[in-house]
């Protein structure tokens, strides 16, 4: 990407020494953080130490990748837990610094006594800033200590990048804003501050209140770098997309599905009218959309009585119009629930739709080579299957209320092999009406980060397309 969006630039030349950037996946927040380094090493050419990175283990060659693009036949020297105990501080040999966060409290002395104080980074970044969203946690902690050292001793500028900072509960962003603010949060000063301003409590835990809902997504989006339309149109050019369609499908809840949620949300205390802001809430509510709900004893996947289940009856479909329409489209269909996968390849095996596979390494290939046409993928899926362009079609059988999973999932598709242009990529959510799954779709559209282009058509598949018509088996 050679042309910097408005937002990256925004970050590269940004005065404060506090920045959140919530960039999409695959849209470059790696290259502006290192080109934000490289622009604080011209400032200071005798650092020892451009900056410390917190990141996914699984993300470290790409971090070293882009090092490699953005400081070419440059002599710096790339840091992490396999090299640290060789490496000799130097200004003629700049180092950044990748450091896995799982790894932070186990080596927080070295971090604070060599890292810190003895070579002093330009700045401190945590990468998937999510990973800190739990204030409990001992990761947390040693990385909340070590950002509020660099800053307050030595004024590090600190930084934290993410593609959705709350992706379950707006509970999380505390901890990541105290990582950026440590004296100052303004979300409040300590945690206990923060969840009695913003929240009502709930027996599932605190839910945002509804009248503080816009004065959150105000005060989010003023200390935060997200994209523009423009930024966005600039993405899809720049994958090559030349068409690409937002689609949902609703189906009608049984009278079992609907007693059963009216029963939750009274014992959550939770109106229609609002958004769903529990993470449990979510959970407990999808399962049974999806016509299953996990035993409270047992832990184990209980069907929902009756042989009716609307959603895979519209699963099903869905995909004969795809496969009378279009022949060769290749399709991912996003499950959040283990339970949910038996029940697919169950339920389509009946349809004529046998060969439904997924995710392992073999189902990955003969996916890639069209040897079979239907992929089922767990929506956390983190390492590995980063490449799926070879796909055009993505099902959401149940979503995920990330918007940064959300994002990985359309960018794993949107991602063209060999730069050429794309056909159309199809987006399909299936919810019910007036249920969590529909909220969920709501709420990733309601979130400050989600492109106000993203308009959806309603039920363009189930208005009688292609219900009758003849297919062979897939």
């Amino acid at each position: 990407m050679d042309v910097l969006w408005d937002c990256q630039k925004r970050v590269l030349h940004a005065p404060q020494m506090s920045n959140a950037v919530f960039l999409p996946y695959g849209s470059g927040k790696t290259r502006v953080a290192l080109l934000r380094m490289r622009k604080l090493l011209l400032n200071n050419q005798s650092t020892l130490c451009m900056g410390l990175v917190f990141i996914r283990k699984h993300n470290r060659a790409g971090w070293k990748r882009e090092i490699d693009k953005v400081f070419p036949g440059e002599d710096i020297q790339v840091i992490d837990e396999t090299n640290y105990k060789n490496w000799e501080p130097s200004a003629r040999r700049p180092a950044i610094i990748l450091w896995g966060h799982h790894n932070a409290d186990r080596h927080l002395d070295w971090l604070l006594t060599d890292v810190i104080h003895g070579s002093r980074p330009e700045i401190v970044i945590v990468d998937e800033s999510t990973r800190i969203k739990n204030s409990k946690t001992k990761t947390t902690k040693a990385i909340l200590k070590i950002g509020s050292v660099a800053q307050t001793e030595y004024q590090s500028e600190l930084m934290i990048m993410t593609g959705d900072p709350c992706p379950e509960s707006p509970t999380e962003i505390w901890s990541q804003f105290q990582f950026l603010w440590p004296k100052a949060n303004p979300f409040g000063t300590t945690y206990y501050r923060f969840l009695q301003i913003w929240f009502r409590h709930s027996d599932h835990g605190p839910i945002l209140k509804f009248e503080k809902r816009k004065e959150f997504e105000a005060l989010l989006d003023r200390y935060s770098h997200t994209p523009s339309e423009d930024d966005w149109e600039e993405l899809e050019k720049a994958k090559g997309i030349t068409h690409r369609r937002y689609m949902v499908e609703e189906y009608e809840p049984t009278a079992h599905q609907k007693s059963q949620l009216q029963r939750l949300r009274s014992r959550m205390e939770i109106d229609d009218h609002e958004l769903w802001s529990a993470g449990a809430c979510w959970q407990i509510g999808q399962q049974l959309c999806s016509g299953f709900y996990y035993h409270p004893e047992t832990k184990i996947p209980v069907w929902e009585p009756g042989d009716t289940y609307p959603k895979l009856n519209l699963l099903t479909t869905v995909l004969d119009v795809l496969f009378t329409e279009q022949a060769l489209r290749q399709i991912i269909i996003w499950i959040k629930y283990v339970a949910e996968r038996t029940l697919i390849q169950q339920h389509l095996s009946t349809h004529n739709y046998r060969n439904v596979i997924g995710p392992d390494e073999n189902a990955l290939s003969k996916f890639m080579n069209h040897g079979v046409r239907i992929l089922l993928m767990p929506a956390d899926i983190s390492e590995g299957f980063d490449e799926l362009s070879g796909a055009d079609t993505n099902i959401f059988y149940s979503n995920t209320a990330s918007q940064e999973k959300r994002n990985q999932a359309e960018g794993r598709i949107d991602r063209p092999n060999d730069g050429t242009p794309r056909d159309t990529i199809l987006h399909i959510d299936l919810v019910g009406k007036d249920m969590p799954d529909a909220d969920i779709a709501t709420l990733l559209q309601a979130k400050n980060f989600t492109p106000a282009r993203m308009n959806y058509t309603v039920n363009e598949f189930t208005h009688g397309k292609g219900k009758d018509e003849h297919r062979e088996e897939t």
